[in-house]
């Protein structure tokens, strides 16, 4: 998957020193959370909708923050659920 910049970044992360192969990240911060969007590609894409999973990695190796992958904006208002 490759990041992707979108509306409302507010700013890029840039990779650690001594790790070449990261990219620069774009995000949203805002002191409460980080924010990055990641588009797949026709592969990707083709191997999620076969049933694949998404896996999620954190270069940290004592822990993992709490975290979320989602298909929906974050940013959108959250969708009213009809009780019943």
């Amino acid at each position: 998957m490759t990041p992707v910049r979108f509306p409302e970044m507010n700013t890029v992360l840039t990779p650690p020193t001594g790790m070449p192969d990261c990219g620069e990240l774009p995000s949203f911060r805002d002191g409460r959370q980080c924010i990055s969007c990641w588009q797949p590609d026709d592969a990707e894409r083709a191997a999620i909708a076969a049933g694949a999973p998404v896996w999620l990695v954190v270069v940290s190796g004592k822990t993992q923050p709490p975290v979320a992958v989602t298909s929906v904006s974050p940013f959108l208002p959250p969708v009213a659920h009809e009780k019943g």
